[in-house]
């Protein structure tokens, strides 16, 4: 058990095509093993917009790992002592939300990297280490952790370049639903200003050689941004497809409430 485990995502990241995820708000490890089994190659575990804790985003990382699904965990904010956390349970893969500027960007990828190069805290005795068991764990896990920066504000689309830039720097994300409220088009993520600035970004990163990803709402938005030229794209979210399922199932059966 010398030898960390090699990052599948951020390795898939380096080629041609585009990764298909999911996104995992309900803080359920059976809703992640659910999902899991379908076949993504990838699923973020939220904790800025949901109620997962330290140990139910471990419960989910197991049974992604069981499902030979890529866990990435995106922490409730841009904070060593969060990321740090999720780190030493054994995500390799952070997606950081609210990233405005390249030093934030580099403070993130500071709080993934050991000493010298950056402030993670050092134990021998957690999860990603093997319980102890991972001898080469400090001197290989640096290499291994996919810090990728959220893009959702007017702000960080210019300073894009810059914080693509910074060395550790993976990849990056675009978050739609904060990004089209920063643009005074709240919740209008088809708008077309909306996509043509995506299509913007699409082409920036393209010509910096950065892959980027993205949240769709359903099949046909995913295509959408795949044909743009993302790298990766999370095509529902476990509470959307809820949702939508039981309101049609309610509108299809009908309801007894005029009889209550």
């Amino acid at each position: 058990m010398g030898s960390v485990p090699g990052n599948r995502f951020m390795a898939r990241l380096r080629k041609a095509g585009c990764q298909s995820g999911f996104w995992l708000s309900s803080a359920s490890a059976t809703v992640a093993e659910v999902a899991g089994g379908a076949g993504f190659d990838f699923a973020v575990i939220d904790a800025e917009h949901s109620p997962n804790t330290i140990t139910t985003i471990l419960d989910q990382i197991r049974v992604l790992e069981a499902a030979s699904v890529d866990p990435i965990v995106r922490p409730g904010a841009n904070d060593a002592i969060r990321i740090r956390q999720c780190l030493d349970i054994g995500a390799r893969t952070i997606l950081v939300p609210m990233v405005n500027t390249a030093r934030e960007a580099e403070e993130a990828v500071r709080a993934t990297r050991y000493p010298p190069a950056g402030i993670r805290g050092v134990s021998m005795g957690h999860r990603a280490f093997g319980y102890g068991r991972r001898a080469n764990y400090l001197r290989e896990a640096d290499a291994e952790i996919c810090v990728i920066p959220q893009i959702e504000t007017l702000e960080a689309v210019a300073n894009l370049e810059a914080i693509a830039s910074v060395d550790g720097v993976a990849a990056v994300f675009v978050g739609p639903a904060d990004l089209t409220a920063d643009m005074g088009l709240i919740g209008q993520t088809d708008h077309a200003d909306y996509r043509a600035l995506l299509a913007d970004i699409a082409h920036r990163c393209s010509a910096l050689g950065v892959r980027f990803g993205t949240l769709a709402a359903g099949a046909d938005q995913a295509r959408a941004r795949r044909a743009l030229g993302a790298g990766f794209v999370a095509a529902g979210t476990d509470i959307g497809l809820l949702r939508q399922a039981t309101d049609a199932l309610v509108g299809y059966l009908g309801t007894h409430g005029d009889e209550r």
